[in-house]
């Protein structure tokens, strides 16, 4: 099968051409490898300017033949085991592009065996794919109908808590063996968080053992579809609630509306965050992460819906064929809640994917 990425190939190697870069490596489990080879395992991918090579385990080697979309497949094991020696052997090359944060210190080392000089190309690889291909547009609106069909279920649990004691960690189970079997997998722990909890953004644990809590929380969840991530979360009242944590409800739902109205393209990402944040201090609350993220190969694909970036070459517009969430969320120190929806982004505007909303029980 053709890797998605081989479309995206012209421009990696323009841009390796323009700023004079031999050699791009990526090292699993970095999703690049996937993007570019259409191989999902051990091993490592070095993109020339003319061929794609996988350098793999023995124990790979015949599903390498079998999946890989490249040029040509070699044995790490014929060079003692080290990509590096491999790479030096194989390619001349004196300026090597890596992805910084995907890298080990181990592998770094054995890299300089190379005796080449290493750029970080990660802020062009993020901003390259995400804008999503028609495949992959297809793959993520899957991924997307899938976990939004979770949204009953959190619903019927829900609507037991109400009526007796269930605990978040089974709703956090029961979703999740429902999600399993639609789906690749999840795309990261579920998290359901009620009461006092869920005045934290990141609860730990993500579910725990107490009982579902009268008052506010949220379910944040999402599934892998071959690949390609969903992520949604389904804000939560339960039972009767006071004039503030109502009025934290309908301020959340502004504050959504605001977000999902204001999207043009060509507008830079920070600015979404920013009107968001000030609608939210305005009514005396705090953003306090961000706006929404891009959604792809990754949970937390680009576009970025957050603050603006110090470095002007990391700032990004909204763009036709991005797939991204948004996100705001309100927490006190009685508790919180989140709204979360997954979209698409068109040259007719953008278009709702998930369809999660306030679920009251």
């Amino acid at each position: 099968m053709r890797a998605i990425g081989r479309k995206n190939l012209k421009k990696l190697r323009d841009f390796m051409e323009s700023n004079r870069i031999d050699l791009v490596i990526f090292k699993s489990p970095d999703v690049n490898v996937r993007y570019f080879s259409n191989f999902v395992g051990s091993c490592l991918l070095a993109i020339t300017k003319n061929e794609r090579i996988l350098f793999t385990h023995p124990l790979e080697l015949e599903r390498a033949r079998e999946q890989a979309d490249v040029e040509e497949i070699i044995n790490i094991k014929n060079f003692d085991w080290s990509y590096g020696k491999a790479i030096k052997e194989r390619v001349e090359c004196k300026k090597v592009g890596i992805i910084e944060s995907a890298i080990s210190l181990k592998l770094f080392e054995d890299l300089k065996k190379m005796r080449a000089r290493f750029v970080d190309v990660e802020n062009f690889i993020a901003k390259l794919r995400a804008i999503k291909f028609r495949e992959e547009i297809k793959l993520l609106k899957k991924s997307a109908s899938i976990a939004n069909s979770g949204i009953k279920i959190v619903k019927e649990v829900l609507n037991g808590a109400c009526k007796g004691k269930i605990k978040e960690k089974e709703l956090a189970e029961i979703l999740g063996d429902y999600l399993r079997e639609k789906a690749e997998g999840l795309a990261f722990e579920i998290l359901v968080a009620s009461g006092k909890r869920s005045s934290f953004p990141h609860p730990f644990p993500y579910a725990s053992s107490s009982f579902i809590k009268k008052g506010l929380g949220y379910v944040d969840f999402g599934v892998v579809y071959k690949g390609y991530c969903s992520d949604i979360t389904v804000p939560f009242v339960v039972g009767r609630i006071s004039e503030r944590e109502k009025q934290m409800v309908k301020t959340l739902e502004k504050a959504y509306e605001l977000a999902t109205s204001s999207i043009e393209i060509g507008t830079k990402t920070w600015k979404l965050y920013e009107k968001g944040e000030e609608f939210l201090k305005s009514k005396g609350f705090e953003l306090k992460h961000g706006l929404g993220h891009g959604l792809g190969l990754t949970v937390h694909d680009y576009p970025s819906i957050s603050p603006k970036p110090r470095i002007k070459d990391f700032e990004m517009e909204f763009k036709p064929g991005m797939v991204f969430t948004l996100e705001p969320g309100i927490y006190t120190k009685r508790g919180g809640l989140r709204l979360e929806n997954d979209f698409l982004l068109t040259k007719k505007g953008l278009k709702k994917l998930t369809f999660s909303r306030v679920i009251e029980v």
